[in-house]
């Protein structure tokens, strides 16, 4: 069972703020970090996707 869409929405918004604050990354550490929360976001916007795009489906099959 995936995440609800208010969920996936709350934390796409709480990495952007991470990936806005990690704008100009100085260490390795950061890097990786920004590097993170891209793919994170980035898995978090497929969900979503996914979601809007069976909610038609699981409707007409109930």
């Amino acid at each position: 069972a995936w995440p609800s869409e208010a969920q996936l929405r709350r934390d796409i918004r709480h990495f952007e703020r991470q990936i806005a604050r990690l704008a100009s990354p100085t260490s390795p550490w950061e890097q990786g970090a920004l590097r993170c929360y891209r793919v994170l976001v980035k898995q978090r916007r497929m969900i979503l996707d996914a979601i809007r795009s069976a909610e038609p489906a699981s409707v007409e099959s109930a």
